[in-house]
């Protein structure tokens, strides 16, 4: 059956309406809090803070290229897939994600193969989300419970999630599942982690979380780093829900929608939360355009110095 596009652009559009009709509820409220929030921020903070993202993005990118494995061209110098990464980061905020993988493999066409950036793409995705699990639960039974001693099993199924890249536990299984053996040989293909190291990646996404929170609590100020961890983590999982929204570019608006559902429910304010998100989108959006502007930069000095 042929795919009709328009289908997929009206669906968008009646996200759109939907996200906003539900935002428009703290619209009034949250415009004065956007205005005195942007008012209270310093020059430092915001500095600092775009700092900390910009590493962050590296760190994502660094993750890239560990999954990406062998399948690179051995000349291929890591500053281009840097590039390439970054580039996909900020198409993804145009089209959408797919289009971000499609313009990431166009740029790296004869250094690394499609299928290999698109695993690497969906492996990513795939694991970042699966550590991101025991960490919001962390904060979530921390701060909503208000007792911390709940660490160990946020603690166990980080260990679990470990062990499971490191034996390669997921592919294993998929290849010895009896049901839908075609299937499931493809799908162990997709998720092999073969040649990945599983330390760095564990270390990696972790490394990512600090620098999340961190950036958090310079936005928020110290004062409150208590409720800038517990805002971050509402967000993120925000984040998480709206990635699954395929037809909205980066989660547009459902993130933001999403985010002031999670609060409320958590008891926050909701034109708190409005300003939150608003600001964070666009945040995060200039974090991303600018670390595609410094790792073009970079390459374009490496070229100049003979290094790529």
């Amino acid at each position: 059956m042929k795919k009709k596009p328009w289908l997929r652009l009206l669906a968008f559009f009646l996200l759109i309406l939907l996200s906003v009709w539900y935002m428009s509820t703290a619209f009034d409220e949250g415009l004065v809090a956007f205005r005195l929030y942007i008012s209270e921020l310093s020059v430092l903070s915001i500095a600092i803070a775009l700092c900390l993202s910009l590493v962050m993005c590296q760190v994502k990118a660094e993750v890239n290229v560990e999954l990406l494995g062998n399948s690179i061209e051995k000349n291929t110098h890591p500053a281009q897939l840097c590039l390439a990464y970054s580039l996909a980061q900020v198409v993804r905020y145009l089209p959408g994600k797919v289009l971000g993988i499609i313009t990431q493999s166009f740029f790296l066409t004869g250094r690394a193969s499609s299928i290999a950036i698109w695993r690497a793409n969906v492996l990513q995705f795939l694991l970042t989300n699966a550590n991101s699990l025991p960490v919001l639960l962390l904060v979530f039974l921390g701060f909503f419970c208000g007792d911390f001693s709940y660490f160990v099993l946020p603690v166990l199924i980080s260990i679990a999630f470990f062990y499971l890249v490191q034996c390669n536990l997921l592919a294993s299984f998929l290849e010895n599942s009896p049901v839908f053996k075609k299937w499931s040989i493809k799908a162990a293909e997709i998720v092999s982690l073969k040649g990945v190291s599983a330390k760095k990646i564990w270390l990696y996404l972790n490394i990512e979380w600090l620098l999340y929170f961190s950036v958090f609590i310079f936005l928020l100020g110290f004062d409150s780093w208590q409720k800038a961890i517990a805002l971050s983590a509402l967000y993120s999982s925000a984040s998480i829900l709206a990635a699954l929204v395929i037809i909205a570019p980066s989660g547009l608006f459902a993130r933001e929608a999403l985010f002031l559902w999670l609060g409320t429910l958590a008891g926050l304010e909701a034109a708190e939360l409005l300003s939150l998100g608003v600001v964070t989108r666009v945040f995060f959006t200039l974090c991303d355009l600018l670390y595609f502007v410094s790792r073009t930069c970079i390459s374009y000095m490496l070229k100049r110095l003979g290094y790529e």
